[in-house]
């Protein structure tokens, strides 16, 4: 009885682990733009959907691979924490390096590229900035 009881709950942990991989959009008060997304943007799409809705400043973010490029407009104080702490919290979705970029979106827009003023990666669980 004591078997059965333990594999149900390990095929119930099972299920609810595959079905938290599906795509969650992220909606933030601008836009959220979609290009080139493998598995693992869509991945950390769903990882960041609820952190990334909470702050103000954000005004463009785009997925990219094992890439997030964000657009900030104003630039908060924080940046540098927000970006750690989303490099790390992907990196552990996706179990593999993240990048996290940081643009200026009063000069730039998601599609025109640019130069970034921060960012952040983690690689092996160990925190990069730049």
């Amino acid at each position: 009885m004591k078997k059965l009881l333990l594999s149900i709950i390990i095929v119930g942990i099972l299920i609810s682990m595959v079905g938290c991989t599906k795509e969650v959009p992220v909606v933030v008060k601008s836009k959220v733009i979609k290009s080139n997304e493998t598995k693992n943007a869509i991945l950390l799409r769903g990882c960041f959907s609820q952190s990334l809705k909470v702050i103000p400043e954000i005004k463009w973010i785009k997925f990219v691979d094992n890439s997030v490029y964000i657009g900030f407009n104003p630039i908060p104080v924080d940046v540098s924490m927000i970006l750690a702490g989303h490099a790390l919290s992907g990196w552990k979705t996706i179990n593999f390096g993240c990048h996290i970029y940081a643009y200026d979106a009063s000069k730039y827009g998601p599609t025109t590229g640019g130069n970034f003023f921060a960012g952040a990666t983690c690689r092996y669980g160990k925190l990069k900035g730049y």
